[in-house]
């Protein structure tokens, strides 16, 4: 069964975990390029905000070998419209870029078994790009946080809540948190 990892993009501090289902699928408008699948559905659901939720989702979980997570990344309610491009590292194979409106949360499932970017641009030129490796999320609790908040620069924050990972003799330390590469865009 493949675990969760989350890269979790927010305009405020968040506590997130991981589990081990998974995505929930309402898909709409599902396209093709080239041998990945990205599904764009759009949802409005109770959520603590009451705002609306967008939801979508590149490949699907038998796309990754049994010992590869996949990703989850996510944006609760910035105040700033924000652009989310992924694609795959050293790779035209795809990009999938996401226009996520101002104070809307949205929820994109990766299932992509290579290392992959997550650029986010929000407004007045603001952007930070990270490189995720698929070693990287090799525990249950990794967590890569990227805030967004109103009007600063876009942050990315480790985060290792108390790793654990499977009895393989793996110092969890070593592989509970992500390994990112950040580069600014300055304001």
């Amino acid at each position: 069964m493949n675990r969760r990892s989350y890269v979790v993009l927010a305009g405020s501090l968040l506590t997130a975990g991981c589990t081990g289902s998974s995505p929930t699928d309402a898909s709409s408008n599902t396209s093709t390029r080239n041998s990945t699948t990205s599904t764009n559905s759009t949802q409005t659901g109770a959520s603590t905000s009451a705002q609306s939720l967008k939801t979508a989702a590149i490949g699907s979980e038998s796309d990754l070998p049994e010992n590869v997570n996949d990703r989850t990344i996510q944006l609760f309610g910035s105040k700033d419209a924000v652009t989310i491009v992924v694609s795959k590292a050293d790779s035209d194979e795809f990009e999938e870029r996401y226009d996520v409106p101002a104070n809307t949360n949205f929820r994109l499932d990766v299932f992509v078994p290579a290392d992959y970017t997550v650029m986010v641009q929000a407004t007045e030129g603001r952007s930070k790009t990270v490189e995720v490796t698929e070693d990287s999320f090799t525990c249950t609790s990794s967590i890569t946080n990227v805030y967004v908040p109103e009007s600063e620069s876009i942050r990315v924050v480790e985060h290792d809540p108390e790793a654990s990972c499977d009895d393989t003799g793996t110092d969890a330390a070593a592989n509970g948190t992500a390994t990112t590469t950040v580069t600014t865009t300055p304001k």
